[in-house]
């Protein structure tokens, strides 16, 4: 007795997964263990990869890939295709970075597909550490020129910071012996001077109100010096 057997498709497995990691915001994360195969085909019609939380990631190598979205570096979404051993040693090693100062955990989703079907996902937690941003300045005042015993304004400087809202302190001295005043001091606390004809000061406030008081600092010689 004769027996037809019909060829029924076997979807792409994973033989291993990554594991779930962790590292600082605006660091590369490394994620490695995943691969793939499959009993019927050796190549991959298509492989897909997304990221949440907007993070960009790369392959350890792009030998063999033929790709419709991304090209393998930097990438926020793949989309390619090549051989099972190919896409192996593409993810042996995928390189993750969270979007520029952000640290919301993410998740990265991993598709195979063999042209017949989709294989199960393989997803990976990525959890972010929060990093501190230190203050920068927006914007910085130009260098300034005027008489002794006149005061003289200096306009132009503003400061950011992506992670606060609030400076614990906000140093400024001057040579010379020279005194300046602020803008203005609303919502500004001093632990040195108080804002007006100072030759130090040291006071903390919202980055706002920071921003109105250098908005315009009156400098004035001390007497008689240039």
């Amino acid at each position: 007795m004769a027996i037809t057997v019909t060829a029924v498709n076997d979807v792409p497995t994973w033989s291993a997964s990554a594991s779930d990691v962790s590292g600082n915001e605006d660091a590369a994360i490394s994620i490695t263990g995943s691969t793939i195969a499959d009993v019927d085909d050796s190549s991959m019609d298509s492989f897909t990869m997304s990221s949440t939380q907007g993070g960009t990631y790369s392959l350890a190598q792009t030998t063999g890939l033929t790709f419709s979205t991304g090209d393998g570096t930097a990438d926020n979404a793949m989309v390619f295709g090549g051989t099972v051993a190919n896409i192996n040693l593409a993810i042996a090693t995928i390189t993750w970075t969270s979007a520029s100062n952000d640290n919301t955990n993410a998740v990265l989703t991993m598709t195979p597909n063999d042209g017949d079907a989709d294989g199960a996902d393989d997803t990976v937690a990525i959890t972010v550490n929060a990093v501190n941003d230190v203050p920068t300045w927006s914007a910085s005042a130009a260098d300034v020129s005027g008489n002794e015993d006149t005061a003289i304004s200096i306009t132009g400087a503003a400061i950011a910071d992506v992670d606060d809202t609030t400076m614990d302190s906000f140093t400024m001295s001057s040579t010379q012996g020279g005194t300046y005043s602020l803008a203005q001091t609303t919502g500004l606390t001093f632990s040195t001077g108080d804002g007006t004809a100072d030759n130090a000061m040291v006071f903390g406030g919202t980055v706002a109100n920071i921003n109105l008081a250098i908005a315009t600092i009156t400098w004035t010689s001390a007497s008689n010096s240039n």
